[in-house]
């Protein structure tokens, strides 16, 4: 279920991230409204904005900062690398642990 409303999170962040690039929304001369559906995506803009990733230039524009959603996308693949590696190192010790 986790993994389910944490990919629905990110699909919803790539859209907003790819609303912006198609309007060309990278600096606050150039921002540009979301039109953020209600729900999950209001949420992620949200969240998004907090983080200072999409920032509000003025009310209801925003603007996307391309290192920011870089730096939040590797750190991310980062988390998910040692989550996996955790669980191989956790399944590697159950089955030695059952072969004794």
């Amino acid at each position: 279920m986790g993994a389910v409303i944490a990919a629905a999170a990110m699909a919803a962040d790539r859209r907003l991230v790819e609303r912006l690039r198609s309007r060309r929304a990278i600096s606050a001369e150039q921002a540009q409204p979301v039109d953020a559906a209600p729900g999950l995506e209001r949420r992620r803009l949200a969240r998004l904005v907090a983080r200072g990733i999409i920032v509000e230039a003025a009310a209801g524009t925003y603007y996307l900062i391309e290192a920011a959603w870089t730096r939040h996308l590797e750190t991310g693949r980062r988390q998910l690398a040692v989550v996996l590696l955790l669980a191989m190192v956790i399944t590697g010790v159950v089955f030695l642990m059952r072969g004794r």
